[in-house]
């Protein structure tokens, strides 16, 4: 899961799956004004998971030219159903004009993905490598 966004959606990495058709999100953070309700730091955690219910309602349909084929979803072993989190520190300034807050945020991943894989169907190995920590900005709220 990056920082304060969850990609809980089914994306494909050569050939294999990984996300759901279910989704649980959890977030929780703790505003401490610093200046009024203008400037607040933020404690955080987000937390989520995707699973997949309905799996053979997933499937994949290659299509060359005379032929479709449909085949099972296959997922990558140490993707689906694990929990997906981050974790950190977020500095906040409501700007007047706009009302909306300005927002930095460092976000700490203890449960990252960092492996390499082979693709089920064709073979040719990738990796996901997720980084450790990160550090973004983002105008708005996040509710």
């Amino acid at each position: 899961m990056s920082p304060r966004a969850t990609a809980l959606a089914s994306f494909e990495f050569t050939g294999g799956f990984l996300g759901g058709d279910t989704q649980f999100v959890f977030n929780l953070e703790y505003r401490i004004p610093l200046v009024g309700q203008v400037v607040s730091l933020v404690p955080f955690m987000d937390a989520g998971n995707a699973w997949v219910l309905k799996k053979g309602e997933l499937e994949r349909k290659i299509v060359t030219p005379g032929l479709i084929q449909t085949l099972p979803a296959q997922f990558l072993p140490g993707t689906n159903s694990g929990l997906r989190m981050s974790t950190g520190i977020e500095f906040q300034v409501v700007m007047p004009v706009l009302n909306a807050p300005f927002r930095v945020d460092f976000a700490f991943n203890p449960a990252r993905i960092d492996q390499n894989f082979v693709g089920p169907v064709t073979g040719t190995p990738f990796g996901i490598h997720q980084p450790s920590h990160d550090f973004k900005f983002t105008v708005g709220r996040t509710f």
